[in-house]
């Protein structure tokens, strides 16, 4: 605060001159009465600032919920909208009210919402606009649908027309029916484009649809009568435009082709048949006769010849697959009766053999030789299928069981001359032996180059006097494995199978029973003869032999015992069918 000077004593003596003191305002108080009045004026404009503040507050948080409720309409008038417009034609025509009406009542459900009258004038001003918008879209979406609508029931009503004179190509009333229709869908049309029939466009477009409808009854009379389909094309052309002038000579000359191939290929086919009396016409033949005939009624129609010849084919492939099904099966009846074992008499008194027969055609191959004959042939074919049979069962058994096969009598059994000859020689070779076998001496010599060693420990290296029966008893088991291998493989065997596959076969022992108590082991080309086995396998062998009127030596029969050893062992069994 500003201070008076003042001090409390003089410091100059009185004189008679006046004294002037300088006392600033401050003395009394001024700087107190300024400090006062600026404190009013700064309370003062405080107070301004604080109510704008709250007034511009207050305008924000009313923007802020009319733009949210601005949002919410648009949102609800979206999906108003995008439901209307789903809708098509007089559908949505006549929705319009109620989509308008729905517009209005969500602008006043969410105006209702708001909290204060500012809000609310803020939001009308945008609602307003986004209504006004709304609502024109929807109008202008329900002219475009009522035209949409109105164009198509047009184009309804001119199909219909079409396919009411295609279906009664004939009815001259139902035309002039549907010419009526066709020219008011056509006025329609034309209203919709803001014209009127006097126009040229109108007629062009009248015209262009008569010619149409005329097309479609020319097309759907060509289906049954070509013929009047034709004529009544004569006399409506000048009314068609060129392309349906066209359209029309095309479905009639289809038609007309069509019918006229089937007659011609119909009437070729049926005179060309085969009879009692008379032989079948070839394909050939008769395809050449229709297409002169074609070529003879339809001069002008450049496709006819070629349509009766392929018509007069698919005749013929349809008959004579058709007959040749038949004929088959009516064969099949004589040959199930010939196989039934039917004599000619049984098969012609059986009435549906008989009918069968006699339904066949002269080229059957049941027909070209008499029945009797035919008879004759497959018993006679028969005999020969089972002598083939019994030969290869034979031989088969000749291989997996050699004493059957010695035990069989071939004179008793139904074969060829050739084949009972053929395996008489393989009981010779069985009892034999074989050791003029080509094969053996090429195989010994491989062995004897590979496993001469163990040739020389069995003592059958080479065949000497002292071993000769151990050397062809051996050579005969290899004999049988080199037949064996050939059976199995359909080839010779190489020189590694001959030494890896085949010689341990040959030696590996086998267990008999021993002399006088226990086993022994031997291979089976040095066979103990001191068995029971064999014994039983002598005396069985000996006897067949004498019955056929045979003796045998020792020899003969170890060499057959020791072979049907082998077969049991080693060889695969044969099957009959080989």
């Amino acid at each position: 605060m500003p201070r008076v000077p003042y001090q409390p004593y003089s410091e100059v003596a009185p004189g008679d001159q006046a004294t002037n003191i300088a006392t600033p305002p401050e003395a009394f108080g001024v700087g107190v009465a300024r400090a006062t009045e600026g404190l009013g004026q700064n309370i003062a404009r405080t107070g301004d600032e604080l109510f704008s503040r709250a007034v511009a507050f207050q305008n924000l948080n009313n923007e802020t919920e009319a733009r949210q409720a601005d949002l919410q309409l648009m949102g609800e008038l979206g999906d108003l909208h995008a439901k209307y417009d789903s809708l098509e034609g007089q559908a949505r025509v006549d929705a319009f009210p109620k989509y308008k009406q729905d517009i209005f009542d969500a602008h006043q459900r969410i105006r209702g919402s708001i909290s204060n009258d500012g809000a609310r004038r803020m939001y009308d001003g945008n609602a307003l606009s986004t209504i006004g918008r709304t609502i024109f879209n929807g109008a202008g979406a329900a002219a475009s649908a009522q035209k949409q609508w109105m164009d198509k029931t047009a184009d309804a009503e001119i199909f219909m027309a079409r396919k009411s004179v295609s279906d009664s190509p004939f009815d001259e009333a139902n035309l002039a029916i549907q010419e009526a229709k066709l020219t008011r869908a056509v006025e329609s049309k034309v209203q919709l484009l803001g014209g009127d029939m006097s126009g040229p466009v109108a007629q062009a477009l009248l015209k262009k649809e008569l010619s149409g409808l005329y097309r479609e009854k020319i097309a759907g009379g060509a289906f049954t009568d070509a013929e009047r389909a034709s004529h009544m094309l004569d006399n409506l052309k000048t009314k068609m435009t060129p392309e349906d002038v066209k359209a029309a000579e095309t479905a009639v000359n289809s038609k007309a082709t069509s019918e006229g191939s089937e007659r011609i290929a119909d009437d070729i086919f049926r005179e060309g048949r085969g009879t009692a009396t008379k032989p079948q016409e070839s394909l050939e033949s008769m395809q050449n006769r229709a297409k002169a005939e074609a070529e003879r009624q339809f001069p002008n129609n450049k496709i006819m010849a070629q349509h009766a010849v392929d018509k007069l084919a698919h005749r013929w492939n349809q008959t004579t697959h058709a007959e040749t099904i038949e004929q088959r099966k009516n064969e099949q009846i004589i040959y199930q009766s010939i196989q039934d074992g039917k004599t000619s008499a049984e098969i012609m008194s059986d009435p549906v053999s008989k009918t069968a027969y006699d339904a066949l055609p002269a080229n059957s191959s049941l027909k070209k030789k008499p029945l009797e004959a035919q008879v004759r042939g497959y018993t006679n074919q028969k005999q020969a299928d089972e002598m083939v049979a019994n030969y290869k069962r034979l031989r088969a058994l000749s291989t997996n069981d050699t004493i059957e096969f010695l035990n069989t009598r071939l004179d008793q059994e139904r074969l060829s001359e050739g084949d009972y000859k053929n395996l008489m020689a393989m009981r010779d070779k069985i009892i034999k032996g074989q050791q003029t076998d080509p094969r053996v001496g090429p195989a010994m010599t491989v062995l004897r180059n590979a496993v001469g060693p163990q040739l020389e420990a069995l003592q059958v290296f080479k065949r000497t006097e002292a071993n000769k029966i151990d050397y062809d008893h051996f050579t005969q088991n290899l004999q049988a494995a080199l037949d064996s291998h050939l059976e199995t493989k359909g080839k010779k065997p190489t020189d590694k199978e001959l030494i890896d596959e085949i010689f341990p076969t040959l030696i590996q022992p086998h267990t008999f029973p021993g002399r006088f108590y226990g086993t022994n082991e031997y291979p089976v080309f040095k066979a103990p003869t001191y068995t029971q086995g064999y014994k039983d396998f002598d005396q069985k062998l000996r006897a067949d032999m004498t019955d056929k009127g045979r003796s045998l030596s020792d020899e003969e029969v170890y060499r057959a015992y020791t072979q049907t050893l082998y077969n049991k062992f080693y060889r695969k069994p044969l099957k009959d069918a080989q």
